[in-house]
């Protein structure tokens, strides 16, 4: 079996195991036989499928006298997500959302997409005056909207990105702090995260000061974050991770945690319907603010998003995990003065929902045991 198995690459059957047996009953005849075959010679003459060679060994941290070894500028992860860019960055280049055809204006905007979109946020402010409250519509902006020349080629724009046309073709209050961001910090964005940094983190609450009339936020947290290595949500998708040196602090700063179903939600996959409450007994700013976000303002053990600096300065912080949402009555209920609707830039290109239940979708995603989609906070 095993002569047959090494020299002719298949395994005999047992008629044949009989025959060659009574024709060569010891193994030396046997090899012979084997070797002498017409199937032996053909297996000679047949190219051979080789085994793919190892991937080459790289390193997995930027360090500029490494970079030979690393990841080369231009190398997509396997799934074609992510992108190698300069100096070490990596670039969300793939996925659902069309970011690179946004950024460059190649996307093509569904019908009604910039009425709907200026209707909708219009009823919100509508609804927020009826509140008695204020609201601020923020845009994160992509990396690629930040660091374009550290892409692994220049990309060339023939038109207005979704987020630009919002706020050119519509008197809606959309702030979208790219210039301001690079003028706050150094490093806003981290090399392997879709993500900004502390930093750039700290710099978006800051901008956030005057429209919310809360000069707190100017100086919302003064601490020294802690420093540790991580891969992130782009550096995961390569192999070997890329990491990359990350800075965080503690979670919750000066603030509590008053109600936390992020376990939960996370716990079946989810983020829709996340929801948390920070108070700060201390707090600068006595007002009470509700944010519909998403992981660009969540906050939690490794990285501290908008949420966490707004915890710092506001006496309670609602955070609820719908980029763009809107519920008004989740705010009547918390009594809040302040509203923020906030969502990553590559969400632009799709049309909020009117309004939202957000204790109805959290029920629904522990009910069901089972994540929400994205067209939950999406859609007509």
């Amino acid at each position: 079996m095993a002569l047959y198995e090494q020299l002719l690459g298949r395994t005999p059957a047992d008629a044949e195991v009989d025959a060659q047996l009574e024709a060569a009953p010891d193994l030396q005849m046997l090899l012979r036989v084997i070797v002498d075959s017409p199937e032996y010679a053909l297996r000679l003459a047949t190219p051979r499928e080789q085994s793919p060679p190892p991937p080459p060994a790289r390193v997995n941290i930027h360090h500029a006298d490494l970079a030979e070894w690393a990841h080369p500028v231009g190398a997509e992860s396997e799934d074609g997500v992510a992108t190698v860019g300069r100096d070490g960055y990596l670039f969300l280049t793939g996925g659902t959302n069309a970011n690179v055809a946004q950024f460059t204006g190649r996307w093509t905007a569904p019908d009604g997409w910039l009425d709907a979109w200026a209707t909708g946020v219009a009823k919100r402010f509508a609804d927020l005056e009826r509140l008695g409250a204020r609201g601020v519509l923020l845009v994160v902006p992509d990396k690629l909207s930040i660091l374009p020349e550290l892409l692994h080629e220049p990309l060339e724009v023939v038109g207005p990105s979704p987020v630009r046309r919002l706020q050119d073709e519509t008197d809606l209050p959309v702030l979208h702090p790219v210039h301001e961001l690079l003028a706050t910090t150094a490093e806003p964005c981290m090399r392997t995260d879709s993500h900004l940094t502390f930093e750039g983190n700290r710099a978006l609450a800051s901008l956030l000061a005057d429209p919310l009339e809360a000069p707190a936020l100017r100086d919302a947290w003064s601490g020294t974050p802690r420093a540790y290595l991580a891969a992130g949500d782009l550096g995961r998708r390569f192999a070997p991770p890329v990491v990359e040196v990350m800075r965080h602090t503690d979670p919750l700063g000066n603030a509590r945690m008053s109600f936390d179903n992020a376990a939960e939600v996370m716990g079946v996959g989810g983020h829709i319907g996340l929801r948390q409450v920070l108070v700060n007994d201390h707090a600068p700013d006595p007002r009470t603010i509700v944010v519909f976000g998403d992981s660009y303002a969540f906050s939690g053990p490794g990285y501290q998003g908008l949420v966490f600096f707004l915890a710092q300065v506001f006496a309670e912080v609602h955070f609820v995990w719908i980029p763009f949402g809107w519920d008004p009555e989740y705010v009547r209920r918390a009594g809040a003065q302040l509203v923020v609707f906030q969502g990553a830039e590559r969400f632009a290109g799709r049309v909020p929902r009117p309004r939202v239940d957000a204790r109805a979708l959290a029920e629904e995603t522990l009910a069901r045991k089972r994540a929400l989609g994205i067209e939950t906070a999406f859609g007509a």
